[in-house]
């Protein structure tokens, strides 16, 4: 009769890497004006470099923007556009903080 063996070590060596692939990356930040009032409606698009998933959304009453990639890979282009106004482009990567902050001051076009 043959016995079968499992080892456990492989697969307890996959755990961690299955648990970094799921991080969560958010972006936010504020966006404003030159004369430091929020601009409201302003689009805010984040692509990640790695799997080219781009998501947008526009800035609230206050000028702010959130964007939630669940699996980022912490590495973005961040392009802000508000008609009027010249267009922001930033790279944004992630170190180790948990939210990347990039607040912007947009200049009249």
């Amino acid at each position: 009769m043959r016995t079968l063996r499992v080892f456990a070590f492989p697969a307890a060596l996959l755990v961690p890497a299955l648990g970094a692939a799921q991080d969560a990356d958010i972006l936010t930040g504020k966006v404003t004006g030159t004369d430091g009032a929020p601009v409201i409606g302003a689009r805010v698009t984040a692509m990640s470099i790695e799997s080219e998933i781009t998501r947008s959304v526009l800035t609230d009453k206050n000028g702010r923007y959130m964007i939630n990639f669940p699996d980022g890979g912490g590495r973005f282009v961040l392009r802000v556009q508000m008609l009027g106004m010249a267009d922001f482009v930033k790279t944004v990567i992630r170190e180790d903080e948990e939210l990347l902050l990039t607040n912007i001051v947009l200049l009249l076009a």
